[in-house]
């Protein structure tokens, strides 16, 4: 039960880094898009965890997976609100009023 315990909190700390880290980068008003590598290595630390704690199943792999997804999805929020990042739909619409116009 150690083990389960260990890779628990490994992963929850892992977790809350990146979240930390991609909440100072979303109110800092001058944020350079180059200051997103740094997250994105803290992010790929805590998939490492995640993975680490499915394989050894004191995670549920649906669980993982999901945390995982929430993780990206809170990084994209990040660079939509730098304007880093136009999501496809938003960039198909802004070419097609510029055409229309």
């Amino acid at each position: 039960m150690f083990g389960n315990k260990m890779f628990r909190e490994c992963f929850s700390l892992a977790l809350l880094v990146v979240l930390e880290a991609l909440d100072g980068l979303k109110k800092k008003s001058e944020a350079q898009p180059d200051e997103i590598i740094t997250v994105e290595k803290l992010i790929g630390e805590a998939y490492s965890a995640i993975d680490k704690a499915v394989k050894v199943r004191a995670l549920h792999k649906n669980t993982g997976a999901r945390r995982k997804s929430r993780l990206a999805r809170r990084k994209k929020a990040v660079e939509i609100h730098h304007g880093w990042y136009v999501p496809a739909t938003a960039a198909a619409a802004e070419e097609a009023v510029a055409m229309a116009a």
